[in-house]
């Protein structure tokens, strides 16, 4: 498959005697949000504790389409380097690309994940200037040839992921992707588990003497072969392995060594393509040709040819909450219970991921709070509950909103004092991306 990149059209004064390798990659059009495309929600961001790396965690968020519905299994797409691929202003901007894809049918419906890698406590959050090369673990998980940064993604997200959304657990519908070093941790997590991955998106693959990236080719051919669709992109002007003084390290060639992936994967007769441009090393290229990456990655889902099929032949809708609501309360009953699991064990990784990004809570003394003001009470032990028993629980539905309201026995401190023993509680809840989502909660002392 040969793609057509989008080039911008420039005059004979554009050419210097250097040119800049960059200057004809361009944005699609799909990359930015288009009128009548129904935009998905970014929930997030999450903290997720790692036990392949003990003392990290990795933030990530979750992008939602507006066509998700909970009876359906969506497709999911992992990012590495999240807050790179998501950025609204930045160089790649995923979540545009899949908004306008899935909704002229050209991949499937799907969950996507942007996914940053680990860091102490202590250290910064990866930025569009820092990916987080030196002050991350950024370059552990991502260049070392092993299982540890799959173990992150499969046992410790996925579990997580599973239990929020109705995700399809067909391996064939799982992809993973990212750049640079992003990119050959995309392609371990694959390599280690193609029972759960089988989509690989590869710009600027660090394929090198990193942490010994470059002996993959040679795994490759030595191994049986796996049951992987790869898609790599790079261009002539990456890093090319010329050091100080003119010495050359083919090791560390990105243009050589992707070539050899290249050539690797062909000779075992992988279901690979691959696309070479002129950039150097980043996204310039990525932002051109990521809409066609996806589109080919995801070219074997499911089609009807019948010609009266209204529904393949029309744009994919976003969901109306009437189509997208819960058929009775158990889910809701089951959501509230999750929560309160969640309180008592005083999980606020749980909770991060539960709560509505505008959470707004109010005690039985009348104090408000938000989400960051519950999870940072348990982080600083001021607040400590040791049991909640719920009873006289009634759920009203109101198409994608629902209350909850009930009595609740609980036992615990807040700064030391006893938490009140009896209450009552009105919890507001809103049904998006599949979900039932606590926005709002509200308590006051029983009689």
């Amino acid at each position: 498959m040969k793609l057509f990149l989008v080039l911008a059209a420039f005059g004979a004064a554009a050419f210097a005697q250097t040119p800049n390798p960059t200057a004809y990659y361009r944005f699609t059009p799909d990359a930015f949000p288009q009128e009548g495309v129904p935009r998905g929600e970014i929930r997030g961001p999450f903290a997720l504790p790692s036990q392949a790396y003990p003392g990290t965690q990795h933030t990530y968020w979750v992008y939602v389409p507006a066509q998700c519905d909970a009876a359906t299994p969506a497709s999911l797409m992992i990012f590495q380097d999240g807050q790179a691929f998501m950025a609204p202003n930045g160089d790649i901007r995923a979540q545009f690309v899949m908004d306008n894809l899935i909704y002229r049918h050209e991949i499937p419906v799907m969950i996507g994940v942007f996914i940053n890698p680990g860091r102490r406590p202590d250290q910064p959050e990866p930025t569009l200037s820092e990916w987080g090369d030196r002050t991350t673990n950024r370059p552990t998980e991502y260049n070392t040839l092993d299982d540890k940064y799959a173990r992150v993604v499969v046992d410790e997200l996925l579990p997580v992921l599973y239990k929020e959304y109705n995700i399809s657990r067909d391996a064939d519908r799982h992809g993973i992707g990212g750049s640079s070093s992003g990119a050959i941790a995309a392609f371990t997590v694959a390599w280690q588990r193609p029972d759960v991955f089988r989509k690989v998106l590869s710009n600027v693959g660090s394929f090198t003497n990193i942490r010994g990236g470059d002996a993959y080719p040679d795994i490759i051919r030595k191994s049986e072969k796996k049951p992987l669709r790869v898609f790599l992109v790079d261009g002539r002007n990456d890093n090319r392995g010329i050091r100080g003084g003119g010495a050359y390290d083919p090791r560390s060639d990105w243009f050589l060594q992707n070539n050899r992936m290249k050539d690797a994967l062909t000779e075992k007769g992988y279901d690979l393509n691959y696309e070479w441009g002129i950039q150097s090393h980043g996204q310039s290229m990525l932002r051109a040709v990521l809409p066609d990456m996806m589109r080919w990655l995801w070219r074997d889902q499911p089609v009807s040819t019948d010609p009266k099929n209204a529904a393949e032949l029309s744009y994919v809708s976003a969901k109306s909450p009437a189509a997208n609501s819960a058929p009775d309360d158990a889910p809701l009953l089951d959501a509230e219970q999750r929560w309160v699991d969640a309180l008592m064990k005083g999980d606020t990784a749980a909770l991060g991921a539960m709560l509505s990004a505008r959470y707004a809570d109010t005690d039985e003394e009348g104090h408000q709070t938000d989400k960051n003001g519950v999870i940072s009470a348990f982080k600083s032990g001021d607040l400590k509950i040791a049991s909640i028993k719920l009873s006289d629980m009634k759920v009203s539905l109101y198409g994608d909103f629902a209350v909850v309201t009930g009595a609740s026995a609980q036992s615990g401190t807040f700064q030391g004092h006893p938490l009140t023993p009896k209450i009552v509680f009105t919890d507001t809840f809103v049904f998006q991306g599949g979900k039932w989502t606590p926005v709002a909660s509200h308590r006051s002392a029983s009689r």
